[in-house]
């Protein structure tokens, strides 16, 4: 199934574009979705542990199942005060 991932701040630069469509199985993860970007985009290697994830605007854990179409915001984690 096709979920649309958007990545956000440093992720975005790594990825070096907004939007991209990956490829999952059937029923997988926000973790698996981030798996399978990780093998597109290298450089994510070292962030996938801090990634946080939205899927269609609402924050979701990385065991969050996925739906087809979802869009899929990822972003590293925020601080500030």
């Amino acid at each position: 199934m096709r979920v649309l991932v958007t990545t956000m701040g440093p992720l975005r630069r790594i990825v070096a574009i907004d939007d991209e469509v990956v490829e999952v199985a059937n029923g997988a993860t926000v973790a698996e979705a981030v798996e399978a970007l990780v093998a597109r985009h290298a450089g994510l290697a070292p962030h996938r542990n801090s990634i946080l994830a939205a899927i269609d605007e609402e924050w979701s854990a990385m065991d969050a199942t996925l739906t087809p179409n979802a869009r899929l915001i990822l972003m590293p984690p925020v601080s500030g005060g």
